[in-house]
């Protein structure tokens, strides 16, 4: 984390303004994907008693796709059915990103992505 009045205060600084460079900028989406990591990683806990895993990525603008892995699980169908989790993935990260997001589900057992 940048010590922003550290820096600020240095000797070497004096009488240099750095105020346009050292400011937080407001990101519309999660410019360096620790809050996805962070929601994928909360996501997939719950996935990972029946030996099942997730992935996400950026799959455009303000659109993540979550990819279910199941190869690990040792009861596939153990693991909650794609509509069930994709409602729970919408939800969740629409809380933490807004609500113009969309969120799709690779399930490798479904046929197609759901959305």
């Amino acid at each position: 984390r940048l010590e922003v009045n550290r820096a600020i205060q240095h000797w070497k600084t004096q009488g240099m303004d750095f105020a346009d460079v050292l400011h937080k900028v407001d990101a519309p989406y999660a410019v360096y994907n620790c809050e996805t990591q962070n929601l994928t990683e909360e996501l997939a806990e719950p996935l990972r008693a029946d030996g099942a895993d997730l992935t996400v990525r950026l799959s455009a603008p303000k659109e993540l796709t979550f990819a279910l892995r199941t190869s690990g699980a040792t009861c596939e169908e153990c693991v909650m059915p794609g509509t069930h989790l994709l409602e729970i993935y919408r939800n969740r990260t629409r809380q933490v990103f807004g609500k113009d997001w969309t969120v799709r589900l690779e399930d490798p057992r479904e046929e197609q992505v759901l959305h």
